[in-house]
């Protein structure tokens, strides 16, 4: 019997290929969508009551960047997130603006951007993980006023993607990789993996680095999980 540290194939240095994971829709985004769709029509049509900001939150890993860069995309915006020490950079221009990992942005900043768009009519979105009244504090700032701010603006919440989600997205990534027809092992993969799309991009990675398929899918996946099991329930 082969064992199925052999089966699989060596590490190479460097992905061979890139893993791409799709865009999946489900039950835990598309709530979130239909109101960030809706704040925005309120927005064009100027019937936004308030500030034109609203909050994205979500856990880690529920695909918050995906859907901010995908949004803004889709609306000639810009995404911007903050550097190592929590600074912005903010482009000079009137397009729509999301920043990412706002979280991790400090105080200062995320209040003068706040202020900023505001006065300029300038649609903002930040995105972030954890409580939003707690955005601007990773640094151990405590900035009243931006909490007054953030308490005050419409909210979109993601939820963890469920098992259906992750087999989606792994199943997509698996494809492009050249592994398809596998529903039963993504589906058994997907059961086994932590509720957020980033296991499955660690996953993925992984199986990238081999320089070839082993006997079967199974093997290649139980191996990637043993690899990583911060990414495993």
């Amino acid at each position: 019997m082969t064992n199925p540290d052999q089966a699989r194939q060596l590490k190479l240095p460097f992905p061979s290929r890139e893993p791409t994971l799709p865009y999946i829709l489900g039950d835990a985004n598309r709530s979130a969508i239909a109101v960030l769709d809706q704040w925005w029509e309120r927005f064009l049509d100027g019937a936004q009551p308030g500030p034109p900001v609203i909050l994205l939150k979500g856990p880690k890993g529920a695909g918050k960047s995906t859907l901010l860069s995908r949004f803004m995309e889709a609306r000639s915006g810009l995404v911007i997130g903050p550097d190592a020490e929590g600074h912005l950079t903010v482009p000079r221009t009137p397009a729509p603006l999301g920043i990412d990992n706002a979280h991790c942005v400090r105080a200062e900043g995320l209040f003068s951007i706040f202020n900023e768009c505001v006065a300029e009519r300038r649609a903002l979105i930040l995105s972030g993980a954890g409580r939003p009244i707690s955005w601007g504090t990773a640094f151990g700032d405590d900035l009243p006023d931006l909490k007054s701010r953030l308490s005050g603006v419409a909210i979109a919440s993601l939820e963890a993607p469920d098992s259906a989600m992750l087999a989606d997205a792994l199943g997509g990534g698996l494809s492009v990789l050249g592994y398809e027809g596998e529903g039963d092992e993504v589906a058994w993969a997907a059961e086994q993996l932590c509720r957020r799309f980033s296991a499955v991009e660690t996953i993925l990675a992984d199986i990238a680095t081999c320089g070839g398929k082993p006997t079967a899918l199974k093997v290649l996946l139980q191996a990637a999980m043993r690899d990583n099991p911060a990414q495993v329930l």
